[in-house]
């Protein structure tokens, strides 16, 4: 088989896969009615839940197959997250004022280039100091 692939110029996957019959397609829509169902009953059930119920229903079918599928149709698991609360509030300890809210920004310097060109200026004369410190 692989020198009548080799003459022809096809590869043997392909000579196979042309060769075998795809699956039929009632089966195929019959999958994608139950999936969309399941999809829509649940929907925070992503691909794996989706493909066990698919296969307690009776069908034989993988995870990769349900999510493909699943993409096609842009079924897509909607995750919901609950609100978490992070702060006590019903405690019988005191609740301090906040401060915070009365502090007023302060005025911007006017001229914060000038601090930074003393800072390179001294920089510069240590950096000075020190290479005639080595001759």
């Amino acid at each position: 088989m692989s020198a009548l692939c080799q003459m022809t110029g096809l590869n043997r996957a392909g000579f196979y896969r042309w060769r075998t019959p795809s699956q039929t397609l009632p089966v195929e829509m019959e999958i994608r009615d139950e999936l969309q169902k399941i999809a829509l009953e649940s929907p925070a059930y992503g691909y794996r839940r989706i493909t066990v119920e698919l296969q307690n229903q009776g069908f034989d079918i993988n995870h990769k197959r349900v999510l493909r599928m699943m993409r096609q149709d842009n079924l897509l698991c909607v995750r919901r997250r609950r609100f978490m609360v992070t702060t006590d509030s019903r405690h019988h300890l005191p609740v301090y004022p906040n401060l915070a809210a009365q502090i007023a920004p302060l005025e911007a310097d006017p001229q914060p280039e000038s601090e930074l060109a003393l800072i390179y200026a001294f920089a510069r004369q240590i950096c000075h100091a020190a290479n005639l410190h080595e001759i």
